[in-house]
C-alpha cells in the first residue's frame, strides 16, 4: 500500500531574528518576499556577488538547473569575499540534497560547518548542522541523525540562539516519529508549541501541527485528535498568505480525508479529498493522484458508490503501473467484491421481468472476472519474473564465488612471495622517505639562506630532530616495531607532530583540526591512517608548492573521515593512475585495504582537496 498520510520531512530553514546584514539566509527564508532579492541583485554591481545573490534566489525557488549554473559560475569568477565561503558550501549542500544526492549533501554540510567554525560564522554553523542532523542513517536506515541532532542543541545553547533551539525539538520530534517512538514525539512537538511564534519562524508551526495529526492518526490510531491538529494546520495556512501553497493545502486536505475515512464519515472524507485534488499541482502530480484516487476508493466503496469506486480503482491501477509500484491486491478485490454483489442482486430481481437483463448482467460479470483474472495472471507472472531474477542472482553469486576462490588461491601464491619486499619498499617510502624529505628541505632553506637567518639555531634543531626520527624508523623497522610517537600517544599527537615538523618548510603552514576523536582507535589502524596522512603531506611538500593546508579528521560512530586540503598548484586528478610511483596510487590501495573510500578533488592552479571514509 502507498503512505496515504503525508508526513512533513522537508529541509527546515528559519530566519527568525535575522537582518538583512545576515543577506544569505534572510534572503534564503521564504517569508522574506522575492522583490527584495531582486532589488539586491539589481544594486549589486560586482559580478560575483550579483551571481552569488542570484544563487540564492534561485535555490529560493528550488530551481536545479539555475543553482547547478550559478555554483560552476562563481566557481569560475573566483574573487567571492571569504566570509561567503562557508554559505556557498552550505548552499552547495542544499542543491545536492534537492537532487537526492545524500552523500554529497553531507560532504559539502562537513565542509561548510568546518569553514564556518574557522570563520566564527555561527549562523552557518547552526544550518549545517541542522543539515547534517537531517541526513539519512545508514546505520538505522530511517530518517535523522541523533548524533547531529545532540550537536545542533550544544551549539544552540552554546550561541543562545532560541530559534534553533526550537528546531532541534521540531527534528528530535520527526526522529522519534519515524521509530514509532509515539510519547517521545509527542512531547518534543508540544515543545516546539510551547513557544511564541513570530511571522518568519511560524513556519515550525505547520510542519509541527500536520505531524502530530499524522501521528494520532497513523500510531496511536486516534482520528479525533488528528483532526483537530489538521483543522488547526489549515486555520494557519488560509490566515497566512506565505504558507498557502498548493503543496500545504493538498496535504492537509488528504490527511483530513484519511482522518475523516477511519471514523466512516464517508461524506466529509471525500468532500476533503476532492479539495485535495484541486489543489494537485506540485512536481509530484501523478504520485499524489494515486495517493487521493486510493483514497476515494475506499471512501466510495464506504458509501455504496460502488461505480465510482471502481472508477477510482481503475485510476490507481493505471496510475500504479505508470510508476511502476506494486498494484494494490487487497483494496482491488474488496472493491470489486462488492461491485460485483451490487450488481448481481439487482440482476437477479430483474431477471423474472426481462430475459434481456440476465445477459447484460451476464455481460457485466464476465467483465468483472476478467479483471479479476487479468490480475492474478499479471501478479503470477510478476512473481514469476522476480523468481527467475532471483535464481539469475544466484547462479551468478556462485559463478563469481568460484572464480574469486580461483583467483584467491593465484594471488595467494603470487601474494606470499612480494608481500616481504612491498612491506619495506612501503616502509621506506612513507615513514623514511617523508622524513627525509623534510630534513631535505631544511638544509636547503639553510643552504639557500646562510647566514641570513635569525631562527639558524632553530632550524638546525629542527633537521637534526627529523633526522634522529628517521634512524629511529629505521631501527623500528629492522626490529619489526611500531612507530614510537604512534604507539606511545596515539593516532592525534602524531599528525600533530608531523604538521609541526613540517610546518615552516617553504614557507608552508599546516592546521590540524579533529572532532569527535576523544578515544584512541585500534593500534594497526592509526598506524595505517597515519601512513596515509604522512604521504599526503609528503605529497604537499614536494608537488604542491602551497603556502597553507589542512588535515581534518573526524570521529564517527562507526567511520573516520579525513579531509586534506592545500591553496597549491593542483593537478588533473585523471593522471593519479597514469603515472609510475608510489604517490596517490599507493594511498589507494592502503585506503582500499582499509575497505575505505577515497575521492581527489582538485583543479589546476587551484588547490587539491583529499576526502577519505573508512569504517571503523
Amino acid at each position: 500500500m502507498y503512505n496515504t498520510i503525508i508526513f512533513s520531512i522537508c529541509m527546515i530553514f528559519i530566519s527568525a531574528g535575522w537582518s538583512q546584514e545576515d543577506s544569505t539566509f534572510y534572503y534564503f527564508d521564504q517569508t522574506t518576499p522575492e522583490r527584495l532579492i531582486k532589488a539586491k541583485i539589481e544594486k549589486t554591481k560586482d559580478p560575483a556577488l550579483k551571481s552569488y545573490y542570484r544563487l540564492v534566489y534561485f535555490s529560493k525557488n528550488r530551481n536545479v538547473d539555475s543553482m547547478g549554473y550559478y555554483l560552476k559560475k562563481i566557481d569560475a569568477q573566483q574573487g567571492l569575499p571569504a566570509t561567503l565561503l562557508p554559505r556557498l558550501l552550505y548552499l552547495n549542500a542544499y542543491y545536492n540534497r534537492i537532487l537526492d544526492n545524500d552523500s554529497l549533501a553531507f560532504v559539502y554540510h562537513q565542509k561548510a560547518l568546518i569553514q564556518a567554525t574557522k570563520n566564527e560564522d555561527t549562523l552557518t554553523i547552526l544550518n549545517s548542522l541542522s543539515g547534517l542532523s537531517q541526513s539519512w542513517d545508514y546505520k538505522e536506515d530511517n530518517h535523522y541523525r541523533l548524533d547531529y541532532l545532540e550537536k545542533l542543541k550544544l551549539a544552540a545553547n552554546k550561541y543562545n540562539n532560541q530559534s534553533f533551539s526550537i528546531i532541534y525539538s521540531y527534528l528530535l520530534g520527526n526522529y522519534h516519529l519515524f521509530r514509532d517512538h509515539n510519547t517521545e514525539a509527542l512531547n518534543n512537538y508540544k515543545k516546539v508549541l510551547a513557544n511564541t511564534f513570530g511571522p518568519r519562524d511560524s513556519i515550525l508551526l505547520v510542519g509541527t501541527l500536520g505531524n502530530i495529526g499524522a501521528l494520532y492518526q497513523t500510531n496511536i490510531s486516534n482520528p479525533d485528535s488528528a483532526i483537530y491538529y489538521y483543522n488547526k494546520k489549515l486555520n494557519l495556512i488560509e490566515t497566512n498568505p506565505n504558507f498557502g501553497t498548493a503543496e500545504h493545502y493538498l496535504n492537509v486536505y488528504n490527511n483530513l480525508g484519511k482522518a475523516y475515512a477511519t471514523k466512516k464519515n464517508y461524506l466529509q472524507a471525500r468532500l476533503n479529498l476532492e479539495k485535495a485534488l484541486e489543489y494537485n499541482t506540485t512536481k509530484n502530480k501523478v504520485f499524489n493522484e494515486l495517493m487521493i484516487a486510493e483514497n476515494l476508493a475506499e471512501v466510495n466503496a464506504g458509501l455504496g458508490y460502488f461505480k465510482e469506486g471502481f472508477y477510482n480503482l481503475k485510476n490507481v491501477i493505471k496510475l500504479s503501473d505508470s510508476l511502476s509500484k506494486e498494484e494494490h491486491q487487497e483494496s482491488i478485490a474488496n472493491i470489486i467484491e462488492n461491485y460485483d454483489n451490487d450488481t448481481l442482486k439487482s440482476n437477479l430481481k430483474q431477471q423474472k421481468i426481462q430475459q434481456r437483463n440476465l445477459w447484460i448482467g451476464a455481460s457485466i460479470l464476465m467483465v468483472v472476472l476478467s479483471v479479476i483474472s487479468y490480475l492474478i495472471f499479471k501478479n503470477a507472472k510478476r512473481k514469476q519474473y522476480i523468481a527467475e531474477q532471483q535464481r539469475e542472482i544466484e547462479i551468478q553469486k556462485t559463478e563469481k564465488m568460484l572464480k574469486e576462490q580461483e583467483l584467491t588461491t593465484i594471488d595467494a601464491m603470487i601474494a606470499g612471495q612480494e608481500k616481504e619486499r612491498e612491506r619495506v619498499a612501503s616502509d621506506l617510502h612513507d615513514s623514511v622517505g617523508a622524513t627525509l624529505a623534510a630534513a631535505k628541505l631544511q638544509f636547503n632553506h639553510l643552504k639557500n639562506n646562510k647566514g641570513k637567518l635569525p631562527n639558524e639555531a632553530e632550524i638546525f634543531e629542527k633537521t637534526s630532530v627529523l633526522l634522529e626520527d628517521a634512524y629511529s624508523e629505521i631501527r623500528a623497522m629492522a626490529h619489526l616495531k611500531n612507530s614510537g610517537v604512534i604507539a606511545k600517544n596515539g593516532l592525534l599527537p602524531a599528525v600533530t607532530k608531523l604538521a609541526k615538523n613540517a610546518s615552516g618548510t617553504n614557507n608552508l603552514t599546516i592546521d590540524v583540526q579533529d572532532f569527535g576523536l576523544d578515544e584512541r582507535l585500534e593500534n594497526s589502524m592509526e598506524i595505517a591512517v597515519f601512513r596515509i596522512i604522512q604521504e599526503l603531506v609528503t605529497n604537499i611538500i614536494k608537488h604542491s608548492k602551497a603556502s597553507e593546508a589542512s588535515i581534518s579528521i573526524t570521529q564517527h560512530t562507526d567511520s573516520l573521515n579525513i579531509i586534506v586540503e592545500d591553496n597549491g598548484r593542483g593537478f588533473n586528478p585523471k593522471q593519479i593512475h597514469e603515472k609510475d610511483g608510489m604517490g596517490l596510487a599507493n594511498i589507494e590501495r592502503r585506503v582500499e585495504h582499509l575497505e575505505g573510500s577515497m575521492e581527489v578533488d582538485s583543479t589546476i592552479g587551484r588547490g587539491t582537496t583529499v576526502l577519505i571514509d573508512i569504517p571503523i
